[in-house]
């Protein structure tokens, strides 16, 4: 068994035990919903990875995340999808253009991106 899969059957196997002595539940779930579909607009299924949400100061919700045509490609992921919504859940969710691509040439050389965090401070938008 690869080293990956014992590590998560000893974790659920934790998990599963901790819950059976009374140790109290710090983090639970509710049903999940897809909300946005990074495929429309495209030829091919794409998935979205990684992503936050935040809403501006004019009460319109923004989408960013790692998108990439599917099957998964972590290597290869090249740009953050944007998407725009006046509501969280509900949409209807428009696709922008890339909120950023990757730079393959000089000076940057970049080969692949990683998880967008979008906050405001001062009226300004920061993507980390």
């Amino acid at each position: 068994m690869p080293k990956s899969a014992l590590l998560f059957v000893v974790s659920l196997v934790g998990i599963l035990s901790a819950g059976a002595v009374g140790v109290k539940t710090l983090v639970t779930a509710g049903k999940f919903i897809k909300i946005y579909d990074p495929t429309i607009g495209e030829t091919e299924p794409w998935y979205l990875n990684d992503h936050c949400f935040i809403q501006d100061d004019k009460g319109t919700w923004h989408l960013f995340g790692i998108t990439h045509a599917e099957p998964a490609a972590p290597l290869n992921e090249i740009s953050f999808a944007h998407a725009t919504s006046p509501r969280l859940v509900g949409g209807p969710w428009i696709k922008q253009e890339p909120a950023l691509t990757v730079e393959t040439g000089p000076p940057w050389n970049e080969a692949h991106l990683w998880a967008p965090y979008v906050i405001e401070h001062g009226g300004l938008y920061y993507m980390f």
